[in-house]
């Protein structure tokens, strides 16, 4: 199978290979027959995992892919995006997913297990560029970086209430539980937020030296004590939330940092640079613990899947500008 404008999926697990093959009886929602051989797979722009770890959603410039993990199987490409999709999350139970995009007026909504649209929200503000997505609830919630938070309510699909953000900001990153997110701006500040009050709970601000400071990547532990940054200058930040100070800065990468992730223990922080490598850190002695040199492109996206997922429970899966989506050990990186 060609790599070049394909996604494919490649199980790297105590050092053996296992390439799988891609389903030929997806659902296709939103595309005519044979439209997915023209179009290819897209771009890999972001990856979530459901709840319990058994689907893999995969948001590329020509929809939604969602996989089947246990078995590696494509379930269904959901379109309907006019710019690729950069913003998705899954609801608390699993049974729903919501994507948004770049220059994109809408969120869509759809019901995991029939691979139906439940709903489309317009959104009004400008840019229709999203940050982030994410369910508290019957609620779902979206950022957009012209610092507008819109709550909707999923049932009827109108919206709840807005609020405003102080700045505008590109990066952001919300809690495990919807309950709170980061938010990176574009004085180099990160601020913490309240998403059920949208009240400001802390700011933080490293001592960023040159020019190439940008912060392009946020994550946070599951247990909201600590947040990690990753920026232009090439190095990922650790940061006591509690104490509102920094922790560590954790520096060995040779290109910018474009994605970091948390294991769900906390124990190893991920981080993917826009060269080809990936890096796995112990959270507790800030130290590099494996560097992975695999894929031949950007790091993208990485997103560890949840404890007890089939097969792969804990891993580690990077998806990259390569097309491929990998699994990994997180703790030698086999």
């Amino acid at each position: 199978m060609k790599i070049k404008n394909q996604l494919c999926i490649i199980f790297l697990l105590t050092a053996s290979i296992l390439s799988t093959s891609f389903a030929q009886d997806n659902t296709q929602v939103g595309l005519p027959e044979g439209a997915i051989a023209r179009l290819g797979k897209g771009g890999i722009n972001i990856m979530r995992f459901s709840p319990d770890g058994t689907h893999l959603a995969v948001g590329t410039d020509v929809g939604v892919w969602l996989y089947d993990v246990p078995d590696g199987k494509e379930t269904a490409l959901f379109t309907g995006h006019t710019g690729h999709v950069n913003a998705l999350a899954f609801s608390q139970d699993g049974n729903m997913l919501a994507s948004g995009g770049f220059n994109n007026p809408i969120i869509q909504v759809w019901d995991i297990e029939t691979k139906s649209k439940l709903s489309t929200l317009r959104l009004t503000q400008v840019p229709n560029v999203l940050s982030a997505l994410t369910f508290y609830g019957r609620t779902l919630i979206s950022i957009n970086r012209g610092k507008e938070i819109t709550y909707w309510n999923i049932d009827t699909g109108r919206t709840l209430s807005n609020a405003s953000l102080a700045a505008s900001c590109d990066v952001v990153v919300f809690s495990q539980d919807g309950g709170s997110f980061a938010a990176a701006d574009r004085g180099r500040k990160i601020h913490l937020w309240d998403t059920t009050t949208s009240n400001q709970q802390a700011t933080f601000q490293a001592n960023w030296r040159g020019k190439d400071t940008d912060i392009q990547a946020l994550a946070l532990s599951q247990d909201k004590k600590i947040l990690a940054s990753g920026s232009e200058d090439k190095t990922v930040v650790l940061w006591d939330i509690e104490n509102h100070a920094e922790l560590a800065t954790l520096k060995g990468h040779a290109a910018w940092v474009t994605t970091v992730a948390f294991s769900e223990d906390g124990k190893t922080v991920a981080s993917g640079d826009a060269g080809n490598v990936i890096k796995l850190w112990d959270s507790e002695t800030k130290k590099e613990r494996v560097n992975i040199t695999s894929h031949k492109n950007t790091i993208n996206a990485l997103t560890f899947a949840p404890m007890g997922t089939p097969r792969y429970s804990g891993c580690l899966a990077s998806g990259s500008a390569d097309g491929t989506i990998r699994f990994w050990n997180p703790e030698n990186g086999g």
